[in-house]
This record gives C-alpha cells, sequence and structure tokens, in this order.
C-alpha cells in the first residue's frame, strides 16, 4: 500500500488528468461496447478525436499513457476487459497526435477461443510483449478515425 501511495504521489497533475478520463472512457467504451456494434463505438470515438501537439518524446508519452490507462483499468468498478482498454488507449493517443493501429486476435486451444484486442505502433505492440501476434491469429487492423 505504500508503494501504491509513493507511485501516486509521483503523478503529475497531467498524469491525474489522463487518470481520470482513461477511467471515465473505460466505463463509457465498456458500456458501449455492450450495448452497441463495435463500428459505431469507433465512430464515436473518432468523432471525439482531435491532436494536441505531443510534448513529450513519442515513445516516453505512449509508455507513460499505456501505464495510466491500465491502472485505470485495474481500479474501476469492474473488471476491464483488454477491447476498451485498446480502444482508450487509442483514443487518448490520439489526442495527443499519435496515430496506433487496433489489433485484434484469436486463438484456439482445445475447444475455447480466445481473442485479445492490443495496439501497434509502427509495427510493435504497445504494452504487450513482442511476440503477441505470434500468439493470436490476427482478425482485425484499424488505424484510429476509420
Amino acid at each position: 500500500m505504500k508503494r501504491r501511495l509513493g507511485a501516486a504521489r509521483a503523478f503529475s497533475w497531467h498524469d491525474w488528468y489522463i487518470l481520470g478520463q482513461a477511467w471515465v472512457l473505460l466505463g463509457m467504451v465498456d458500456l458501449g461496447l455492450r450495448l452497441l456494434p463495435f463500428w459505431r463505438v469507433q465512430q464515436w470515438l473518432a468523432r471525439r478525436g482531435g491532436s494536441e501537439p505531443v510534448a513529450a518524446p513519442v515513445l516516453d508519452t505512449m509508455q507513460r499513457v499505456s501505464r495510466l490507462v491500465s491502472l485505470a483499468a485495474h481500479c474501476h468498478v469492474h473488471p476491464m476487459r483488454c477491447l476498451p482498454q485498446a480502444l482508450v488507449l487509442q483514443w487518448l493517443l490520439g489526442r495527443q497526435g499519435i496515430y496506433t493501429e487496433l489489433r485484434i486476435g484469436v486463438r484456439k486451444e482445445g475447444t475455447r477461443l480466445y481473442a485479445h484486442a492490443w495496439l501497434e505502433y509502427e509495427g510493435l505492440p504497445l504494452g504487450e510483449p513482442p511476440e503477441i501476434a505470434t500468439h493470436f491469429a490476427p482478425l482485425v487492423a484499424a488505424e484510429a478515425g476509420q
């Protein structure tokens, strides 16, 4: 607990702002995905986009925002799945002028089918192990705003 409080004290006001945005958006996107078709949720996010200049180096910004979205997902009212997390992260990064591709893949183990969503920036997975694409057969790749 002390370690978590220490980490929280190290957050800047901008980090808290992004964390709050991510927490609210995760709930909205998760609910939207439960009630609406995927493409409708993606359209809704695209209309709310915009681009701010990237203040920090792209890699640092991507890693920081990815960690904040992951933290917001872990502190949410109920467990957040990978698709809402990926969509919210894509939206937040797009607002900072960083455009990523959404990847959705599946794999079959025995009779079970597993699916996973993640983002890639210039072909590299964001917030995932580099070999994630080898574990899931790709279904979809979509840039933000499509």
